[in-house]
């Protein structure tokens, strides 16, 4: 059964990213790692959670 979504219903489709919530961990956990390797951890985790 195919259903069609009404173009004026009162609940919007919404699109989710799965995963989406895991960038920044992400990032700040490599930022850390490679300043870490560097020598500047602090610097690491900033430049991590900026890309």
């Amino acid at each position: 059964m195919v259903t069609e979504e009404k173009p004026d219903s009162p609940e919007p489709h919404r699109h989710h990213r799965h995963g989406g919530y895991m960038l920044i961990p992400a990032g700040v956990l490599l930022g850390l790692g490679i300043g870490l390797l560097a020598g500047y951890p602090g610097s690491g985790v900033l430049i991590g959670l900026g890309l």
